[in-house]
């Protein structure tokens, strides 16, 4: 497999957790402060919006990839 494309399916692997932490997310940063910068992060226009979109998830798949390596496991 790609290297490129190896995260995508290690993160693949644990589905619910990527769900569970991009649900998370919002109030974590509100939790540590970071509330305002992140919402003005998308205020100026849509391609500062699709930006943001995109490193929320790149900062998703490597949390998720990170805990999947990590042996941490969500089962049903």
């Amino acid at each position: 497999m790609p290297r490129l494309t190896n995260p995508f399916a290690i993160s693949g692997e644990n589905v619910l957790l990527a769900y569970l932490i991009s649900e998370m997310l919002p109030s974590t940063v509100d939790l540590i402060g970071l509330g305002g910068w992140y919402s003005r992060l998308a205020e100026p226009n849509l391609p500062c919006a699709i930006a943001r979109s995109g490193g929320l998830a790149v900062v998703i798949l490597a949390t998720t990839t990170i805990l999947n390596r990590s042996g941490f496991r969500l089962r049903l």
